[in-house]
């Protein structure tokens, strides 16, 4: 029972003011004195009735963290994040890797043969979409899923449209090496237009399908603020901004990394259509086999997700990165063999699949440390974002760049129906070595990441305590898996 003793010298209306009332329901005994000075007390017993009855309030105890006098809000548990909301998220991501994946194995060969701002928003969207730590790793592999299985459309269909051109190219070039001089085997200009209409047709449809998947993404998802993702823009200035965030070292750590892993499997995945057409003896096959390798990739997510959740993510990145270095190795040595090339690039696509999925289920880790650390520093999503995507171009540039100018030097011309064995051993070095020594680096760097299992449940109790402050909590692990 509360009780509230109201001065005299005013009328009061029959039920107290509002702001005398407790933040939940409680027996109220006001004690109220007339208006002149010779009327006695006169007592009033009301009993109010209200809802969400919180325990602090039942205890007629202030909560924690609340100042007095103050109004106190009851806690409140976090909603899960909707299963809708993690779809139409996921189907966000289908525009980048569709386009950008039929890029990465075909823009190589078609720019020795024939002559996105995008990314950023959407990947810092992953920390406003509320929930849990665990609602979020759940959305991530979500995304990654959505991501492989349109990467699996867009280079199937990249694939099949122009795959077949690549095909006749060679049988072009076998037919011209036994009626024509031996130096006179250069393509003929019609088999070029062929190549060059059929890569406009295969840029058609999966622009149709990005469209498609943004639409999706506007239309499905809301951002959800939260305590340190507020939506506003930052205060700090650009350069204190971008100073904070490349001097966060679990960030820079796991930037390196990321680099690393993603220049030695992007050299590979950009050399890899014109390394079977010219040097595995397998130019209508690369086409299936790229699919192959994208199927087993986009069918390991689930399983790399249960993995770490169960063991830890250094742990995964560790185990899925090394499965890559014996494929190539075999890729490498074994030529004219489709049956190897199987088995191999289904290794692969295993390993495709960690760095697809860990590296972006790491980075929202390494942003909750930096808020902790920093709690004034807010609205910096966007640079740490902005970075991972920046050097994920930066690699596919750079290895863009590394294979054209080697395989320059090495002696490559368009018009050759054979080339020389320079070409060959340039080929062969950018397949296997380079890579291998890439990712080697890479998992040097990963081993220094300082966030493992035990730091991510710290962070994850700290982020709790500060919900609870705030008057919400998080729900239990078990729960938001």
């Amino acid at each position: 029972m509360i009780c509230v003793r109201l001065l005299p010298g005013g009328d009061y209306p029959s039920r107290p003011p509002p702001a005398l009332l407790p933040p939940a329901p409680a027996a109220l005994c006001v004690i109220a004195r007339g208006g002149s000075a010779g009327d006695g007390p006169i007592t009033m017993r009301a009993m109010l009735q209200g809802e969400g009855q919180g325990e602090a309030a039942r205890e007629g105890l202030t909560p924690k963290g609340a100042e007095p006098g103050k109004d106190a809000q009851p806690s409140r548990v976090k909603p899960a994040l909707p299963l809708h909301r993690k779809v139409c998220y996921a189907l966000g991501g289908a525009p980048y890797q569709l386009t950008g994946n039929a890029v990465g194995f075909f823009l190589q060969i078609f720019l020795l043969d024939v002559v996105q701002c995008y990314h950023v928003p959407y990947s810092s969207l992953t920390m406003f979409l509320g929930g849990s730590q665990m609602d979020r790793d759940s959305a991530t592999a979500y995304r990654m899923g959505v991501e492989m299985l349109s990467t699996l459309v867009g280079s199937g269909t990249q694939g099949q449209i122009v795959g077949s051109h690549h095909a006749s190219m060679r049988k072009r070039c076998d037919v011209a090496n036994g009626t024509l001089a031996e130096n006179d085997t250069s393509l003929l200009p019609d088999v070029l237009e062929n190549a060059r209409t059929a890569y406009v047709v295969a840029s058609l449809v999966l622009g149709s399908l990005y469209f498609l998947s943004c639409l999706v993404l506007f239309l499905g998802v809301k951002e959800q603020p939260g305590r340190y993702t507020p939506l506003g823009k930052t205060r700090l200035p650009f350069f204190a901004s971008l100073r904070a965030v490349l001097s966060h070292s679990s960030y820079t750590r796991l930037l390196a990394g990321f680099l690393l892993a993603s220049l030695a499997f992007q050299l590979a995945q950009g050399i890899f259509a014109f390394f079977c057409t010219h040097a595995a003896g397998l130019p209508g096959s690369f086409q299936h086999l790229v699919l192959i390798m994208l199927v087993v990739a986009c069918l390991s997510i689930p399983v790399w997700q249960w993995f770490l959740v169960r063991f830890g993510k250094k742990l995964a990145v560790f185990i899925g990165l090394s499965l890559i270095i014996p494929s190539l190795i075999v890729i490498t040595v074994v030529t004219h063999n489709f049956l190897v090339y199987v088995f191999m690039v289904a290794l692969a696509g295993s390993s495709l699949a960690v760095l697809y999925l860990l590296p972006w289920s790491m980075l929202p880790d390494a942003v909750d440390d930096f808020k902790l650390q920093n709690p004034t520093c807010l609205n910096l999503e966007a640079f740490f974002y902005s970075f991972y995507v920046f050097f994920n171009k930066l690699a596919a540039g750079l290895s863009l760049g590394i294979s054209t100018m080697s395989l320059h030097f090495a002696g490559y011309r368009a018009t050759d129906c054979t080339h020389n064995p320079q070409v060959i051993l340039t080929l062969q070095i950018l397949m296997a070595p380079v890579p291998i020594a890439l990712l080697l680096s890479s998992m040097a760097v990963f081993f220094s990441y300082p966030i493992d299992e035990k730091r991510r449940k710290q962070i994850r109790v700290e982020m709790e305590a500060t919900g609870r402050h705030q008057g919400q909590t998080e729900r239990p692990e078990s729960e938001a898996s």
